[in-house]
């Protein structure tokens, strides 16, 4: 992980995508070996042209799966969520990194989803609203004017399949003096 604390700042939570986006994104590989296994038989049982030699179909195959499946595995490995109690970080990216930073104090709205697989499985999406954004784009939440307009929050940071996704949900929406015990309340 390539992001660096600030000075006084402390980690809450670190999320990685669930393992179900790894698997999600390799269902083409047992494909393309298949497709191989069936070329090569069929190739196989015709009989080849005086001189030729039988093409390595499952070799390439198999390098072109394996590539794609080292491919996917640093993809998902190099993105991840950090919550510190200064703010939110989502990067991704390994040669072309994205790095977005959210102020914890601009956070006006943190909703977790959970699909049926995602409750068994223990993984959910976490979107993010936060304060000072336009309201022109369409979004899943939608608040109507009194004069009949459509008002649109704009998410400004959705996590998709994250593990977990109350914890995480929980340390973007901590004051950042709860977190150290400190009672935020006037007594």
């Amino acid at each position: 992980m390539a992001t660096s604390l600030l000075p006084g700042e402390h980690l809450r939570c670190l999320a990685r995508p669930h393992w179900i986006v790894l698997i999600h994104s390799l269902l083409w590989v047992p494909l393309v070996l298949g497709a191989a296994v069936v070329l090569s038989l069929a190739l196989q049982a015709a009989p080849p042209p005086a001189g030729a030699a039988a093409p390595p179909v499952l070799l390439l195959a198999l390098a072109i799966s394996t590539t794609g499946t080292g491919v996917a595995f640093v993809s998902w490995s190099s993105r991840f969520v950090l919550v510190t109690d200064l703010r939110a970080i989502q990067q991704s990216g390994v040669v072309r990194k994205r790095r977005t930073m959210i102020p914890l104090d601009r956070i006006q709205d943190v909703t977790t989803e959970r699909g049926l697989f995602g409750t068994l499985l223990g993984y959910g999406n976490i979107i993010v609203t936060t304060a000072g954004l336009p309201v022109a784009a369409p979004s899943p939440k939608r608040r109507r004017k009194s004069s009949g307009e459509e008002l649109v929050a704009r998410p400004s940071l959705v996590l998709p399949r994250v593990r977990s996704p109350e914890q995480v949900a929980q340390a973007l929406f901590e004051h950042p003096f709860r977190a150290e015990g400190v009672s935020s309340s006037p007594e």
